[in-house]
């Protein structure tokens, strides 16, 4: 859900030919992993300029050489959505590559389609959702604390929070919290990320475009359930960025650590509504005092 998430990783290859014959001597290249690949010529008519600052940038390159080794376990790892490769080049990003230059070179390389991933298969229950109240986006105004996640890992980051605020009749912005982990498994509070998102009419579900890492997200959100003292709410979604795939769904509630007496109910709603089971949903922490709430 709308996560820096599927971080997908920058190509190893960041000089091409026309890089070589610069006066400046570059530090070495790093080695590229067996996934994903690069089309050269592509490169090096869209993107040669941003290869460059980024074989130069020391985030950038570290992102690279961290992230490439993630891909090398892709066939050996067979947990669902491929959990262990992304929460590894999770861990690259966020340690190494939240400077513009490796945004701006990771956009070059998708927006031109120089580069290309190994697929995720989608696994979206979308034609068979049925929301069992006829909700909208504005049913999620305000702060809500994440409670439990279907993705293992980007619905289930510590201290997790989403906020939506409406900015005029037909936009919402968005803004999640959450902490995630580093390379050396230390947590780091994200609170930087800011998207906009449609006003719906109930029953409609919602369904935008975003940048985030250099990527495009398309993705679509359904509205499936809500308390009627309005305490919690439930959600599915699913999305698709370069040649990955994701669904995940949260619980989210009002305050920071909901009853568990509430999960009957809600764990029949999500049968009901897409077929999910609550007990395959992780448990996020939300005891951190990482946010002052």
């Amino acid at each position: 859900m709308l996560r820096p998430i599927i971080i997908a990783l920058i190509t190893a290859v960041l000089l091409v030919a026309s890089t070589a014959s610069t006066a400046r001597q570059l530090p070495k290249q790093p080695k590229l992993g067996i996934n994903p690949t690069v089309n050269l010529s592509c490169v090096e008519k869209h993107c040669v300029g941003l290869s460059a600052e980024c074989v130069l940038d020391k985030g950038c390159r570290e992102t690279v050489e961290c992230s490439s080794k993630c891909f090398h376990d892709w066939d050996k790892d067979t947990s669902p959505q491929k959990f262990v490769v992304q929460n590894c080049t999770n861990k690259c990003v966020f340690t190494y590559g939240e400077e513009e230059t490796f945004k701006d070179y990771m956009g070059c390389l998708t927006d031109n389609k120089c580069i290309s991933f190994p697929p995720i298969s989608s696994t979206c229950k979308a034609s068979s959702v049925k929301p069992v109240k006829q909700l909208s986006t504005k049913s999620f105004d305000g702060k809500w604390w994440v409670q439990r996640g279907y993705h293992k890992l980007y619905d289930c980051w510590p201290c997790q929070t989403i906020e939506l605020k409406q900015i005029n009749e037909t936009a919402w912005l968005y803004t999640p919290q959450y902490e995630t982990y580093l390379v050396n498994n230390s947590l780091t509070l994200v609170t930087n990320q800011h998207f906009v998102i449609p006003n719906t009419e109930p029953g409609e579900n919602i369904s935008f475009i975003y940048h985030d890492m250099g990527l495009v997200h398309s993705e679509v959100w359904w509205p499936l359930d809500k308390a009627d003292d309005e305490s919690w709410i439930i959600m599915y979604y699913c999305g698709t960025t370069a040649q990955w795939n994701y669904e995940g769904a949260m619980v989210m509630s009002k305050i920071r650590i909901l009853d568990l007496s509430t999960y009957k109910q809600i764990g029949a709603s999500y049968k009901q509504a897409v077929g999910l089971d609550i007990n395959d949903f992780c448990f996020t922490d939300t005891s951190s005092d990482c946010m002052n709430t």
